[in-house]
């Protein structure tokens, strides 16, 4: 879901669980809430629609730039390990 709402333009509202808390925060790109806190999920829509909470601008969330970057460095990865286990197979 972050993905999509990354190629939508669309702030990202998710709790602060692992590769998704760090992606919101590391990218600037949305807000965190603690997770199964609904008192927490509630304060930080109130938060939100007061605009005590701005919505990250998403202008350079999902430059194509950055992905293209992106998939260019799953690819060296998924090619060096690939390498290094047809070295351990011969």
């Amino acid at each position: 879901m972050i993905q999509e709402a990354l190629v939508a333009r669309r702030p990202i509202l998710c709790s602060a669980i692992g590769g998704m808390a760090e992606r919101v925060a590391d990218g600037g790109v949305g807000v965190t809430f603690q997770p199964g806190s609904a008192v927490d999920l509630a304060r930080t829509l109130v938060a939100i629609i007061t605009g005590r909470i701005v919505a990250p601008d998403m202008t350079a969330a999902y430059a194509p730039d950055a992905e293209q970057a992106r998939v260019t460095h799953y690819v060296s990865v998924f090619a060096t390990a690939l390498a290094a286990g047809h070295a351990l197979a011969e």
